[in-house]
């Protein structure tokens, strides 16, 4: 028999009712993967926090395909095992790059090509616009690496990107 991985889509619904599906699933199934697109990347982050007390969670990614226009998608695992459980941010020991709610993501972007920046972070609902920063970037040769997310209060939270420059020679 073969082995398929198990993927659940975010689409329109709450966070509840995609965490409750996943732990519906992992009745089943030892391992799943969540992606989402687009403004649902948001939702399937709080995903991400309601699980992380109950189950693995890892593997979380970033990507983007570009045909007509371009589109922003994140995906990550939810296993059985330890659970991963989240820190708390603390940006006193941190030097990344906050995203502001009022600047957009061209003007972000072209910031942080500029300055070179070694990481970005983003608070609660911002979290989209970096993604979407991310895809903007990564046209000028900036790839996320290394993607964490952190508690920030009880309810919300922090994703925090590392960052590179690939040189081409």
């Amino acid at each position: 028999m073969e082995d398929f991985r198990q993927f659940i889509k975010v689409g329109d619904g709450s966070s509840s009712f995609y965490s409750n599906l996943c732990r519906s699933y992992l009745k089943n199934y030892p391992s799943l993967n969540v992606i989402a697109g687009g403004y649902k990347i948001f939702t399937a982050l709080q995903v991400f926090i309601e699980l992380s007390d109950e189950y693995t969670l890892g593997n979380l990614q970033h990507f983007c395909v570009q045909y007509e226009r371009m589109h922003t998608m994140c995906i990550f695992t939810v296993s059985h095992g330890e659970p991963t459980g989240l820190e708390y941010y603390d940006s006193r020991y941190s030097s990344s790059f906050v995203l502001p709610n009022d600047i957009g993501v061209a003007s972000i972007s072209k910031n942080i090509i500029l300055n070179k920046e070694k990481s970005i972070c983003a608070y609660g609902e911002t979290v989209v616009k970096l993604f979407f920063t991310a895809s903007q970037i990564l046209r000028k040769g900036f790839y996320v690496y290394k993607i964490s997310v952190y508690r920030h209060t009880e309810k919300s939270f922090c994703v925090e990107m590392k960052l590179y420059k690939h040189c081409f020679q």
